[in-house]
């Protein structure tokens, strides 16, 4: 046990000296795992509350079915009772035109003066509306068909089309940032594989000794090995530090109220940033792990 404690500090210490001695190489892979996992680190946060936003909506998605003006209360009931039929279909709730009238009197612009109100009240122009509940709210557009063919159907309501286009949306992002994150991984990786090789070079005398003398192949990889993870690690300190303190501070300030956006719910920071956190970490030292077990495979003949 002491020995492999003696050979594990050994490891470290060579592994740490080895970033120091390349210099400029070791800051070179650094910084492209940092701006890599910066990247991947600002789209997870983006296309995670981009999902949690577009879910919430999802959840919240209603059909609202606006009755024939012709329909009597007995014409109203028959539909009620047909529209439960339908098996995708969760709750259907009625909600009368003086209700509806209720609810939109502020964007109908009655609010301040209650003259107007009653004259609007008197010859009620709205519809009575059942407001329909999904089970599975992706089931829209496959119950709007079966609605409309019912009797006393005057129109349909329903929010399918903006959650559509933020799903589309959802799906163009992920797109585009899984590319961008490709690429910029290769990029580290790529740096990370000639900072090492740099260093098996330089010690490519030592290296031959130490085979000389006996070291294990397992002896020789290891500082290289732990090189690869510090890069990595290292790479991922400014960006876990960036975006938990800016998603902290947007999410305490409501900075998104102040730009209008109240609308887009966030995460609630506690334990999210911890879960982004610990992914940057993983990512980072599986790129390290990657571009050490590259290099070493390509430039240790053992």
């Amino acid at each position: 046990m002491a020995m492999k404690s003696r050979n594990l500090a050994y490891h470290l210490k060579e592994s740490i000296l080895n970033l120091a001695r390349n210099g400029w190489m070791t800051i070179a892979s650094v910084g492209a795992v940092t701006v890599t996992l910066l990247m991947l680190g600002v789209f997870i946060v983006f296309g995670a509350n981009t999902s949690y936003f577009t879910n919430q909506i999802e959840q919240s998605a209603e059909i609202r079915v606006h009755v024939d003006v012709t329909a009597t209360p007995e014409n109203e009931a028959v539909l009620q009772s047909e529209l439960e039929k339908i098996p995708e279909i969760d709750s259907v709730d009625f909600s009368s035109k003086d209700e509806e009238l209720e609810m939109h009197k502020e964007s109908l612009g009655l609010d301040q003066s209650e003259e107007l109100y009653q004259q609007y009240k008197a010859s009620n122009p709205l519809h009575d509306v059942f407001v329909v509940k999904l089970k599975d709210p992706q089931q829209t557009e496959t119950v709007v068909p079966q609605i409309e063919k019912l009797d006393y159907v005057d129109d349909i309501n329903y929010g399918e089309d903006y959650v559509g286009k933020m799903f589309e949306f959802t799906k163009w992002v992920q797109i585009i940032g899984s590319v961008l994150i490709i690429a910029l991984a290769l990029v580290a990786v790529f740096l990370i594989v000639n900072t090492i090789r740099v260093t098996i070079l330089s010690r490519k005398r030592e290296i031959e000794i130490m085979r000389l003398v006996g070291a294990t192949n397992a002896f020789i990889r290891w500082p290289f090995f732990l090189e690869g993870i510090w890069l990595g690690l290292l790479g991922s300190i400014i960006p876990i530090t960036t975006i938990s303190i800016t998603y902290i501070y947007v999410d305490r300030h409501e900075v998104l109220n102040r730009m209008g956006l109240g609308l887009f719910k966030t995460i609630p920071p506690d334990p999210f940033i911890l879960y982004v956190a610990l992914s940057i970490v993983v990512i980072g030292t599986v790129i390290g792990v990657i571009a050490s077990l590259l290099s070493i495979r390509k430039h240790i003949k053992i």
